[in-house]
C-alpha cells in the first residue's frame, strides 16, 4: 500500500511539474515577444478632462498645452498620447469599407471586415519608436479641417492591398463614405492588446480628426532615465495646467506589459508551487518507504554480507528498489501528462511558443524528479551499506 502511494505521489508531482514547466516556458516566450515598439523608459498616465467639462476646441487646446509643458520638463525626451496604451488587453474595432466593396441585392454596401483603430498624437510613431516603412506620419496640419488620413500597419497593407502600394489608397468607416480616409503611410506591425495575439489589421487615426470619440487619453512620456523618478515633476506640471485634473493609472510601459501577463504568471506560480509541494511529499514518502524497507531487511542484509556481498552491492540493491518505484511513477506521470495535453484543448490554448508535448520540458522534468528521488533513496541505502553483519544477524 505504501509503495503504491509513493508511485501515485511521484506521478502526480510529475504531472504538476510538467504543467509548471510548460507554463513557465510560455511566460518566458511571451516576455521575449517582439512588440514592435520600445517599452523602455516610458511612463504612462491617464487624464479624463471630459469629467470636468472639457470638450471640443477647449479639450484640444488642453491636450496641446499639456504636451508642450511636459516636453519642457528636464529629462523628458518626448511626449505623445493615444486612446489606449499598447498591451493593455483592450482594443477598439470598427467595420470599414473599401471602394471595391460590392453592394448586395438590397443595394447596401457590404463591409470589407473589421479593423482595429488607434487614435494617436502626430508624433506617436517617433515617440514609441515604431518604424515607418512607407509614406509619411501625421503632422499638425492633419487637423479636423483637413481631409481625413490614416496610417496602417503591415498586416492591414498585406491583407487588403497585396502586391500593391497602399499609399494613396482609400477606405471609409461609413458605407456612404467609402473613400473618406486616405492612407498616407505604413508602419511596422506592433502588438496592440496582448503579446500572444496575432497582430491585427490596424488603422492609426490622428486624434484631432477623432476628437469627439477619444474622450480620455493615455499620455506616453519617454524619459532619459528611470521613468518613475519623473512622476512628481510630471504630476506638478499637469497640476500647473489645471489643478482639478488628476493623473490616473500612473505606471511604466514595462509594468503595463507585465500586467498583461498577470494570468500566465499566476498559473505558472501556482502550478510550480503545487508541483514542488507534491515533489517534496513524494520525496518524503519515498524516503520513509525505503527507511522502513531497510529496517525490515536488516537481518537479510546481514546474511548477504556474511555470505560475501560487498557494501556497494547492498547500496545498489536498496537504490534499485527505490528507483524502480520512482521510474514507475515517472512513466505514469509522463503518460498522464501526454494524454491530458493531447486531448484537453483548454490546456493547450494557454501555451505560447511551446508544444503541449514538448520533449525538452518532459525530459528535464523527468530528470530532475529522478535526481531528487535518487537523493531521497540514498540516505536509507547508505545506512544499509553501513550495517555490520554480526549486528544484523542478531537483529530481530
Amino acid at each position: 500500500m505504501s509503495k503504491s502511494l509513493v508511485v501515485a505521489q511521484v506521478s502526480v508531482s510529475m504531472l504538476l511539474l510538467i504543467g509548471a514547466g510548460l507554463l513557465c516556458r510560455t511566460l518566458l516566450n511571451l516576455q521575449r515577444v517582439e512588440t514592435g515598439f520600445n517599452a523602455r523608459n516610458l511612463l504612462l498616465f491617464r487624464v479624463e478632462p471630459g469629467l470636468i467639462g472639457y470638450k471640443d476646441e477647449r479639450l484640444a487646446n488642453l491636450y496641446k498645452q499639456m504636451s508642450e509643458r511636459l516636453e519642457a520638463v528636464p529629462g523628458v525626451r518626448s511626449v505623445t498620447f493615444s486612446r489606449v496604451p499598447l498591451l493593455a488587453q483592450s482594443s477598439s474595432t470598427r467595420g470599414f469599407y473599401l471602394p471595391s466593396s460590392a453592394a448586395g441585392a438590397d443595394g447596401v454596401v457590404k463591409s470589407s471586415g473589421d479593423v482595429h483603430v488607434h487614435q494617436v498624437r502626430e508624433n506617436f510613431f517617433e515617440a514609441m519608436e515604431i518604424r515607418l516603412l512607407l509614406g509619411r506620419t501625421f503632422t499638425t496640419q492633419d487637423d479636423a479641417r483637413a481631409p481625413r488620413v490614416a496610417l496602417v500597419n503591415q498586416t492591414f497593407a498585406r491583407t487588403y492591398f497585396p502586391n500593391e502600394n497602399p499609399i494613396g489608397k482609400r477606405f471609409g468607416f461609413d458605407s456612404t463614405k467609402i473613400s473618406e480616409v486616405e492612407i498616407i503611410g505604413v508602419a511596422r506591425d506592433a502588438k496592440y492588446a496582448r503579446q500572444r495575439d496575432e497582430t491585427p489589421a490596424t488603422a492609426y487615426l490622428t486624434w484631432q480628426q477623432e476628437l469627439r470619440s477619444v474622450g480620455s487619453l493615455i499620455f506616453e512620456v519617454r524619459t532619459e532615465g528611470e521613468p518613475t523618478s519623473f512622476i512628481t515633476a510630471i504630476r506638478q506640471t499637469v497640476q500647473d495646467v489645471d489643478s482639478n485634473l488628476p493623473l490616473k493609472d500612473v505606471k511604466t510601459q514595462i509594468k503595463q506589459a507585465d500586467e498583461t501577463l498577470a494570468m500566465e504568471r499566476l498559473f505558472a506560480k501556482l502550478l510550480s508551487l503545487f508541483g514542488l509541494l507534491a515533489q517534496q511529499l513524494a520525496s518524503i514518502g519515498l524516503y520513509g518507504v525505503m527507511a522502513y524497507t531497510v529496517s525490515q531487511r536488516t537481518h537479510e542484509i546481514g546474511i548477504r554480507m556474511a555470505l560475501g556481498a560487498n557494501r556497494s552491492a547492498v547500496l545498489r540493491m536498496i537504490l534499485k528498489q527505490g528507483m524502480t518505484l520512482t521510474l514507475i511513477g515517472v512513466v505514469l506521470g509522463l503518460s498522464g501528462a501526454y494524454v491530458l495535453t493531447k486531448y484537453l484543448e483548454s490546456l493547450t490554448t494557454m501555451l505560447f511558443g511551446v508544444q503541449p508535448t514538448d520533449p525538452l520540458t518532459y525530459g528535464v522534468t523527468a530528470a530532475l524528479l529522478t535526481i531528487v528521488a535518487l537523493l531521497a533513496c540514498f540516505i536509507p541505502a547508505r545506512r544499509a551499506m553501513k550495517v555490520e553483519p554480526m549486528v544484523a544477524l542478531r537483529y530481530q
